[in-house]
């Protein structure tokens, strides 16, 4: 993605070299708005890990209860917490 992200600046960079700026207006707020994208699914696909990170201490916690290894299981719940 950042590959075409860079082709499209070019793009825009060329615009405005040849002083065509609206055209190089136009590639600048295209990879804008890529980038709005790119960030918001960035955030979500952060949100995913620390959800999944959280459930796997959780499960660990309850295996370790199970186990009666209370002290792992205390250790892992502090990683939730």
């Amino acid at each position: 993605m950042m590959a075409k992200l860079e082709v499209i600046k070019t793009a825009g960079n060329a615009f405005f070299t040849s002083e065509k700026f609206p055209e190089a207006i136009s590639k600048y707020e295209k990879i804008l708005r890529y980038l709005d994208v790119l960030v918001v699914e960035v955030e979500e696909q952060g949100k995913r890990v620390k959800a999944l990170e959280l459930t796997c201490h959780s499960n660990a916690a309850a295996c370790y209860l199970k186990l009666k290894k209370n002290f792992e299981a205390i250790k892992a719940c502090d990683k939730v917490t």
